[in-house]
C-alpha cells in the first residue's frame, strides 16, 4: 500500500464551504514556509495549484513526488500515498490545518501515529512555526496518536 494520508465527507458541508478559502490560503503559507520544492503533479511541472473553484493539487519534484495531493473544493473523498517523501511534511500540514480550522466536520486519517511519526512530528513543527498561538491538543485531531496506541495495548494486556 505505502504511507497514505485520507480525507474528506465532511460531516457539515456548510462548514466545509464557509473555511474552504481559508484553507487554500494557508496552503499557500504553507508551501512558501516549508521550503520543500515542489510542482503540481508528477509530469506537471508548473507551481502547485492554489484555487478556491479548482481545488489545491500538488507533489513533490522528481524522485521526492509520488501521488498527487489532491484537495477538491467539494470535499470529496479521497487519498494521497506519499511514500514519506519530502512533500508529505506539506501535505500533513495542510490536513492538519483543515482538522484545526474545522474541527470534526473534516474528517481524515492517517497510516502515520501523531506524536511517534516523524512525518507527523515534522507536520506539527511547521504548523507551529505559522501558527505559533494555536494550541495542537491531539485528542482532537480524530487520528491516532501515542498515548491511544499505549492505552490500547495495556487494555489488550488486560484481557
Amino acid at each position: 500500500m505505502g504511507y497514505t494520508h485520507y480525507w474528506g465527507h465532511p460531516k457539515d458541508k456548510q462548514v466545509w464551504k464557509d473555511f474552504w478559502p481559508q484553507l487554500v490560503s494557508d496552503a499557500a503559507v504553507i508551501i512558501d514556509r516549508a521550503g520543500v520544492p515542489l510542482q503540481r503533479d508528477y509530469e506537471d511541472t508548473r507551481p502547485p495549484l492554489l484555487s478556491v473553484q479548482e481545488g489545491i493539487l500538488l507533489n513533490g519534484v522528481g524522485g521526492d513526488g509520488h501521488e498527487a495531493f489532491a484537495m477538491n473544493p467539494s470535499g470529496s473523498w479521497d487519498f494521497c500515498k506519499t511514500a514519506r517523501k519530502p512533500y508529505d511534511v506539506v501535505v500533513a500540514t495542510i490536513l492538519l490545518r483543515a482538522r484545526i480550522l474545522m474541527g470534526e466536520a473534516f474528517s481524515w486519517s492517517s497510516d502515520g501515529v501523531w506524536g511517534e511519526d516523524g512525518p507527523w512530528l515534522d507536520a506539527e513543527e511547521l504548523f507551529g512555526r505559522i501558527w505559533p498561538d494555536v494550541e495542537i491538543r491531539p485528542e482532537l485531531l480524530g487520528i491516532s496518536y501515542v498515548e491511544e496506541l499505549v492505552a490500547d495495548e495495556s487494555d489488550e494486556d488486560d484481557e
